[in-house]
């Protein structure tokens, strides 16, 4: 009897697995990626398929593409640009860049920026955006002051708050992690998009595919 009912369970968890209803998602997403996380949509998805087991992992975006490339997770969640060669691709969401003030001496009652005004304001960035940040500012005949680099946007934004300079953020990063003021920067070629990503030609369970269809609603 224990051997039938032993049967009858792996039997049903393979029928659940073929059918997307059992099994383990491992999705990789940068620092920066929560606002694009369809919590609604995954709430609901998870009161549908309870017995679905979610694994996340954080790291940058170059983080993420290694773990991908190397089988360590299913999917990931990844801020442009990056080298989209042997990958798929699903934009998520587009935001534009913001600045981040903490301190009365730097912006004062400025409600929209453009780069120009960059230019008199110790900035704080990340190395993400470091290359782009510069050729902007070249291509603008500007040499502002880069006060502070790190590796994350939260620690950008952290070393304003500390009144450290001006920290240039993506605006969902902004929203989840500041107090301070936020100013938009009026310069669409700053924009960054959130990708979900996964590799070309890779076998995907149904499970998964699910996953894929839900950020693309």
């Amino acid at each position: 009897r224990k051997i039938l009912d032993l049967t009858t369970v792996a039997e049903e968890k393979v029928k659940k697995t073929t059918k997307g209803e059992l099994g383990k998602i491992s999705l990789g997403t940068v620092s920066s990626s929560a606002a694009a996380l369809p919590i609604g949509k995954l709430k609901e998805f998870r009161k549908y398929y309870p017995e679905i087991n979610f694994e996340i992992f954080e790291s940058n975006t170059y983080g993420i593409l290694e773990k991908l490339f190397n089988g360590e997770i299913d999917l990931g969640l990844v801020r442009t640009p990056f080298n989209q060669r042997e990958l798929e691709t699903k934009i998520v969401m587009e935001e534009p860049m913001v600045a981040v003030v903490n301190s009365d001496d730097y912006l004062k009652g400025k409600k929209k920026i453009g780069i120009d005004d960059l230019e008199e304001v110790p900035l704080i960035i990340y190395r993400r955006f470091e290359n782009i940040f510069r050729q902007t500012f070249s291509q603008f005949g500007i040499n502002p002051y880069i006060a502070v680099k790190c590796d994350d946007a939260r620690t950008a934004i952290y070393w304003a708050k500390l009144e450290m300079g001006v920290a240039l953020v993506p605006a969902s990063c902004a929203k989840n992690y500041t107090n301070g003021r936020i100013i938009p920067i009026n310069y669409p070629g700053w924009n960054t998009q959130l990708t979900l990503i996964w590799l070309k030609n890779s076998n995907k369970s149904p499970l998964i595919l699910k996953l894929i269809e839900l950020f693309s609603v």
